[in-house]
């Protein structure tokens, strides 16, 4: 079953045109979110509970609470919930509607930014990407707007849209200019340089890991390495190894519950507990060891 509720929304003129939506969107196990062949509207989403997976045109994503979720007008929209129940806060932008108040085309050198992303945008933004962080201030903000609604408030509203858009736009691959890939071969080249590096990365998550040892994986400077996979990825790369590190240990907890924390930080590539504590619990909303045993008790439960 899938469900949503409309938080408010954006009227703009007389004919009631809804120019912007804010929706909670309640996804269950196997559901399919759309079934349609285009998103109606340009969509930010951010995962409100702890975890969920997400098949989006046959790719699954780990999503965790923070997570954004971005999708143009012409995105697929073959997209389900692979097993855990999912909340999301879904922020819509009717195109069109949006574009006679603040002609946002007009400000990308773009033929349009609602309406497609560029091949090498994949969607996801990561919590611990900043460009994420700024993104979901600015959504929990507009909610606050509505339910508040002092006076001009709607002027309110679309600065907070306009700055979700930007952040987009500069801070991600969401439109990747042509010139930095005018020629197949060097993409080509650089895409299998990355692909090295993180799959040099994920098989060796509980090792010490040095920019110098990944880019020379890599085949790249270190420098050039570390820009082009924040442009290729949409994160940095300590935020992705972070990211990776932790996702692993939620997966060790759970299947060692007999080792200690110190010794899951450890195997995931922490050297000492007061570190893996902190980027857990930042990552997670929990320390370990709560985390540890609120999901034993999920699976006694079962």
């Amino acid at each position: 079953m899938y469900s949503f509720k409309v938080i408010d929304e954006f009227i703009y003129n007389k004919n009631k045109d809804v120019a912007i939506k804010l929706v909670s969107k309640s996804v269950f196990s196997g559901d399919n979110i759309y079934n349609v062949s285009k998103f109606p509207y340009f969509e930010v989403w951010i995962l409100q509970s702890q975890y969920c997976n997400v098949t989006i045109a046959n790719t699954v994503y780990e999503l965790y609470k923070g997570d954004v979720l971005v999708f143009s007008e012409n995105d697929t929209k073959d997209i389900a919930a692979s097993d855990n129940n999912a909340v999301f806060l879904s922020l819509q932008i009717d195109a069109s509607a949006f574009n006679e108040i603040l002609p946002i085309n007009a400000l990308f050198d773009e033929k349009n930014f609602f309406k497609s992303h560029s091949r090498h945008f994949k969607n996801k933004i990561a919590s611990v990407n900043p460009t994420a962080k700024i993104i979901n201030e600015n959504i929990y903000k507009m909610i606050e707007a509505f339910s508040v609604k002092r006076q001009g408030y709607e002027v309110e509203v679309l600065q907070l849209s306009l700055n979700i858009l930007l952040t987009i736009a500069r801070e991600t691959n969401y439109h990747t200019s042509s010139e930095k890939f005018n020629s197949a071969d060097v993409f080509s080249k650089t895409h299998k340089s990355l692909k090295k590096a993180i799959d040099y990365i994920d098989s060796h998550l509980g090792e010490e890991l040095s920019l110098e040892k990944i880019s020379s994986i890599a085949e790249l400077s270190p420098n050039y390495f570390s820009n082009i996979f924040r442009e290729q990825t949409g994160v940095k790369l300590w935020d992705y190894i972070g990211e990776k590190r932790i996702i692993m240990a939620t997966q060790l907890l759970i299947e060692y519950p007999n080792d200690s924390i110190i010794s899951i930080a450890l195997k995931c590539g922490f050297n000492n507990c007061p570190n893996f504590n902190k980027a857990f619990k930042k990552f997670t909303g929990q320390t370990p060891k709560k985390y540890k045993t609120s999901m034993l008790r999920q699976e006694e439960n079962l």
